[in-house]
């Protein structure tokens, strides 16, 4: 805004004042103007902005650290560890280090048991999170435990314990789960592998670690008593007594009830009832009644209620305390009350006078029932009347094809005979034999015949399922070809143990066999064999049980099977298939990359090699793979008196796997150094020279002739043309042109070469004679040319006429 003090207008301006702590008015601070406020004292519910303290701002939504020059509390707390030399330690950190520990960010959760380190899951009840961190001490593989980062994937272990220098003395909190607040340690060793050394962790609480003694578990913040195989019971009873086994903590390890079986010897006291006696005693007193047993001691005496003999024959008589003995007769002197017996014939006793019983009445020589008629004798009849019977009774039966017919109701039992016709009920045989006869269990409820036939189907196989019922036959054949479907009867209504028969006599195609439910129970190929069983009725699917015969090419005995087709689909659970039926003779599982070989009795694997490795044979032992040699041995021979094959190559780069020799074609000598082959190509250019030795009867073929190597020169015809620098002898016939020859004969032509500025002296060459072989002649001191000056040298010439 304008200056106030320029305008007309009336303005009122916000101003800041100043006041002391008593309230007195001190100044005004003018517009845009910044004051400090003096601090004094003790100050409250301040709030502090875009300030600094000791040049560092404070207040800010990020604010820094302050430097103090000095700093004393009662409270507050550090939460991190210390880092740097000069930075403040809390307890956590001074504890853990003084108990030579290694503190580790607190882990949300710790193992109980063997974990998958993969994917997020559940531990302790606690759920993970990507990211958190896992004590992971439990595992199978002592090696593995550690903490982990949690993680969709594989787990990895954390940055603070992912190398073994950060191992030994570890120390961590868990924060969740049935284990939370707990502190565990590390109690590894203090060298060692991640990965591979061991990496056992046990609970740790302030300066105690607690460990489970014998007889006791720790689970945990639990101790608990371990089982001791004593299962809760309980042991002993009025006739029992109990065998306990203690260990040397006071438990109870083993309780055994058995019964009580005490020797006599033992018993010194109380009494036993004669009841309760068994086995053989010399003496027993005091001794209630004995109401069953075999006496097997002397003999009892008449006062003790015996008869005092060892043996006794006859009639038994007593006398006092003395023995009884024995008469085969008893006097008459002893037969009181009957007056005097005149006869003792026990078949024939007759009375003689006095009262007598009915005894009396019946005469001698009587036969079938006995029969009193009032005062009359006693008299016999082979029937006994009816007047004598009394109830109901039957007199008469009526039998024969109508069955058996009693004249009256009676009651009791009744024997009959009699045979009754089939038509009535009963089997018309008096005996079970021969056609037709009725069949009979024999004492142990069995049936014995020939031949018991089951009801019989034969069947061309259809596109319709055939449905079974309790009725259908049992035993099925099914032809031609196709495939049949078969559905089993409502188990209900069959008896447990039936069973059903079916052949595949088809040329292609199953049979499938299903249970009332539809539910496959086999599928009998073509050719194949198969008893069902029903093992249960109780539902209407039935429990059935399959047994299945090879088809008709199939054979097997005890260690053998045989199979003439091809298995194309099969799961053999036998032992090891012999080799000499094509198997392996071995159960090893081979390992990827592993290469199989014979161990002589079987065949084995070797372990999987490693990239570029060769393997190399053991003889009659495991093969083992190994890197390449990179070079092979040399050694000098020259001696031996051998045939050996040089080696040579398919290719002229790269890496070979094989190497060859030419046996018959390609040889070596080391004693004689001759190098033997069928041939040799090329200019022969590099050969420095070749001895007469080496040359003899061995022959060269120029132009026309065979030239003998190693031996004189010979006549060579048939040359188109020869070139030679060093050619000694004659050179005879035709040729067209002769570089340098001693004798040219007949040559046509020779070459000339134009030179005119060589300086020096030179010959001009002349003849003896016009015509034949003539030698070249130069005249030296007589006739010289100079080609570069063209001047002729000559000690006279003559120009004829």
């Amino acid at each position: 805004m304008a200056d106030p003090n320029k305008t007309v207008d009336q303005n009122i301006l916000p101003v800041q004042a100043y006041f002391a702590v008593d309230g007195t008015f001190q100044t005004f601070i003018g517009q845009g103007q910044s004051f400090t406020v003096p601090i004094t004292g003790a100050q409250s519910g301040l709030i502090i902005t875009n300030s600094t303290l000791d040049s560092s701002p404070i207040g800010a939504n990020s604010p820094s650290t302050g430097v103090f020059t000095n700093i004393s509390t009662t409270t507050g707390t550090i939460t991190t560890s210390p880092v740097n030399s000069t930075d403040i330690a809390n307890k956590y950190y001074v504890d853990s280090i003084a108990q030579g520990l290694g503190p580790k960010a607190a882990c949300q959760v710790g193992t109980t048991v063997n974990i998958s380190l993969t994917g997020l899951q559940t531990i302790d009840t606690y759920t993970t999170l990507a990211g958190d961190r896992v004590l992971v001490k439990n595992q199978s593989t002592s090696s593995q435990n550690g903490i982990y980062i949690a993680s969709a994937s594989a787990w990895t272990r954390s940055t603070d314990m992912d190398v073994w220098s950060e191992v030994p003395g570890a120390y961590t909190v868990l924060l969740n789960g049935s284990q939370s607040n707990t502190g565990w340690v590390s109690t590894a060793t203090q060298t060692g592998t991640i990965g591979v050394t061991a990496m056992p962790w046990v609970q740790f609480s302030a300066n105690n670690t607690y460990y489970a003694g014998t007889g006791l578990t720790l689970a945990s913040n639990t101790f608990s008593i371990t089982n001791s195989g004593v299962t809760a019971a309980s042991y002993g009873s009025a006739t029992q007594t109990v065998t306990f086994v203690i260990n040397a903590q006071g438990q109870i390890t083993s309780a055994t009830s058995q019964n009580i079986a005490i020797a006599a010897t033992q018993i010194t006291s109380g009494t036993i009832d004669s009841a309760r006696i068994s086995g053989s005693y010399t003496g027993i007193t005091g001794v209630g009644t004995i109401t069953a047993g075999t006496w097997n001691g002397t003999t009892i005496a008449v006062a003790n209620g015996g008869t005092g003999a060892t043996t006794l024959t006859g009639y038994v008589k007593g006398n006092g305390a003395s023995p009884f003995t024995a008469n085969a007769t008893i006097p008459n002197t002893d037969i009181t009350g009957l007056g005097t017996m005149s006869t003792q014939n026990a078949n024939s006793v007759v009375i003689t006078g006095g009262s007598a019983t009915l005894s009396t009445l019946i005469t001698s020589g009587l036969t079938g029932y006995l029969y009193g008629n009032g005062s009359s004798a006693v008299s016999a009849s082979t029937t006994i009347p009816t007047s004598a019977l009394s109830g109901s009774f039957v007199s008469t039966f009526s039998a024969g094809t109508t069955g058996f017919t009693p004249s009256t109701g009676t009651t009791g039992a009744i024997t009959l005979s009699g045979t009754l016709n089939v038509a009535n009920g009963g089997t018309g045989v008096t005996a079970s034999s021969g056609v037709n006869s009725v069949v009979l269990r024999d004492s142990n409820a069995n049936i014995t015949a020939n031949a018991l036939d089951d009801g019989y189907t034969n069947v061309s196989a259809s596109g319709t399922t055939i449905t079974l019922v309790a009725s259908s036959t049992r035993r099925y054949t099914i032809t031609g070809s196709g495939g049949q479907v078969i559905k089993l009867p409502d188990a209900t209504t069959l008896l447990s143990g039936a069973v059903f028969q079916f052949d595949n006599n088809q040329t292609t195609g199953a049979i499938t066999i299903n249970n009332n439910s539809n539910t496959l129970i086999v599928s009998v190929p073509s050719g194949g064999f198969v008893l069902v069983n029903l093992l249960s009725n109780s539902i209407s699917a039935g429990s059935w049980d399959r047994h299945d015969q090879a088809p008709s090419n199939v054979s097997w005995s005890t260690n053998t099977f045989d199979y003439a087709g091809s298995i194309t689909s099969a799961t053999w659970n036998g032992v090891a298939v012999a080799i000499n039926r094509g198997g392996t003779n071995g159960t090893a599982t081979p390992t990827a990359g592993a290469i199989a070989y014979g161990s002589g009795t079987a065949y084995a694997f070797t372990s999987a090699g490693t990239t570029g490795q060769v393997l190399t044979s053991a003889g009659a032992g495991t093969p083992t793979w190994s890197a390449p040699t990179a070079v092979t041995t040399v050694t000098d021979d020259t001696t031996t008196n051998g045939t050996r094959y040089p080696l040579f190559a398919n290719q002229t780069s790269g890496t070979i796997t094989n190497e060859y020799t030419s046996s018959t074609k390609l040889q070596f000598n080391p004693s004689t150094g001759i190098f033997t082959a069928t041939g040799f190509s090329g200019s022969g250019a590099g050969l420095t020279s070749i001895p007469n030795s080496a040359l003899v009867n061995s022959s060269i073929t120029v132009g026309s002739t065979a030239i003998s190597l190693g031996s004189s020169a010979t006549t060579i015809a048939g040359l188109t043309s020869v070139t030679s620098t060093t050619f000694v002898g004659a050179l005879t016939g035709n040729a067209s042109s002769a570089t340098t020859a001693t004798t040219a004969t007949n040559a046509t032509n020779i070459a000339i070469t134009d030179n005119t500025s060589t300086n020096a002296d030179y010959y001009p060459v002349f003849v003896a004679n016009s015509s034949g072989n003539n030698p070249a002649t130069t005249s030296s001191t007589k006739l010289k040319y100079n080609p570069s000056t063209g001047a002729l040298y000559v000690s006279a010439i003559y120009i004829a006429p």
